[in-house]
């Protein structure tokens, strides 16, 4: 499983966009242009239809799990800063799954796509996006310059056909994309149009991403089983309390590689997600993390830490594990480097829940470039 940032995070969003027409006018918006910087970015300016709101927070949030920044609104404007750098482990390459016909002119260079969310008592009550009223923005990082070229034929959901433009001059840092539509014909920019501001949209842009969430733990065969439901309500999801059926575990010691040490043999074990359906159908899964923090759920019968190092070649990686596990549900942060990856049941600093919107199902890479293989690398590496 890939994340598109062009591709998908982009050309998905134009698809949506009805086909509605954009101010072809460019120039220079009442807001900061961010483009280029390569520390911390402000991006100042008005915002729309926002004087009434009720919040206490806002956030930047990066590629669906990691915090990238925070707000403030004072005299009907909107100033959100920007950290320096996104972690490495929420970047992926630009030109993976681009259309042909475009040119990236670095393939190697890494970007994430950003989201800034209104919190209201934990919750999300709206999101802020910077543009135009004819024209979306969309905020991304990237950790080179890199331009992003030429046009291809793609088609909408509903199968129209449609000619898409890129004509991106993305530089190390913050950027802002703009996308201009005209009839079948669509414009993905780095030049802003006028009047560039803040335009609030009420609601949580997530609610409508499921309607259950299943609890599934995977057995030695790495097969599906739900064994609950779990709620999420005012920033905290709730697992079910009910016992996994032995039948469902794995006893913790088999196959554990050397130099790791396992306190009692006899508990059973197993890794699990939180999965999120819309009628029927899987729309994403809850991780809990923060920045380069993944958290992976685990479920045991009885208390038990599992500590100690290996060296695993398939990455290869060196793997740590402090896991102090106790009886029932448990969360595992696992860290990752080119050359390491660490876990450990201490909760990082900032960890929240995260909704990964995106088709999960998809074989995830073997190398830990990106949050999905993160995610898989937790799952293989954790012998349960």
């Amino acid at each position: 499983m890939k994340k598109k940032l062009l591709s998908m995070a982009f050309i998905s969003l134009l698809a949506a966009a009805a086909f509605s027409s954009c101010n072809n006018d460019d120039g220079d918006g009442n807001g900061d242009d961010p483009t280029g910087a390569a520390e911390s970015t402000t991006i100042a300016a008005d915002v729309e239809s926002f004087g009434d709101v009720a919040f206490d927070s806002i956030v930047a949030v990066a590629n669906g799990p990691v915090t990238v920044g925070s707000g403030a609104y004072s005299s009907g404007k909107v100033t959100v800063t920007l950290d320096a750098t996104v972690g490495s482990a929420y970047l992926s390459k630009i030109s993976d799954e681009i259309p042909a016909g475009i040119t990236v002119s670095n393939p190697d260079v890494k970007g994430a796509h950003v989201s800034v969310y209104v919190y209201n008592s934990g919750d999300i009550a709206g999101e802020l996006s910077y543009g135009t009223a004819e024209c979306d923005g969309g905020i991304i990082y990237v950790d080179g310059d890199v331009s992003v070229d030429g046009s291809s034929e793609e088609d909408t959901k509903e199968g129209i056909p449609f000619t898409i433009s890129f004509s991106l001059n993305l530089k190390k840092g913050w950027n802002v994309v703009y996308t201009k539509t005209s009839g079948t014909n669509m414009t993905v920019t780095t030049t802003a149009p006028q009047g560039v501001k803040w335009r609030y949209t009420p609601g949580n842009p997530n609610s409508e991403e499921y309607d259950e969430l299943k609890v599934v733990v995977y057995d030695d065969e790495n097969s599906e089983i739900v064994v609950g439901s779990a709620t999420f309500v005012n920033g905290e999801l709730t697992l079910p309390t009910a016992e996994v059926s032995s039948a469902c575990l794995s006893e913790l010691g088999d196959d554990m590689p050397p130099g790791v040490t396992v306190s009692n043999h006899n508990v059973k074990g197993a890794w699990g997600t939180v999965q999120a359906y819309k009628s029927g159908s899987k729309t994403g899964e809850f991780l809990h993390g923060v920045a380069d923090w993944v958290g992976i759920i685990i479920y045991v019968d009885g208390d038990v830490s599992i500590s100690g190092s290996y060296t695993e070649d398939e990455i290869p990686a060196t793997i740590s594990l402090s896991l102090d596990l106790k009886k029932g549900w448990n969360i595992a942060y696992a860290q990752y480097s080119e050359e390491s990856v660490a876990m450990t049941t201490t909760v990082p600093e900032g960890a929240e829940w995260h909704l990964i919107t995106q088709d999960v199902t998809e074989e995830p890479a073997t190398t830990p470039e990106s949050l999905k293989a993160q995610k898989a690398l937790a799952k293989r590496r954790v012998v349960f």
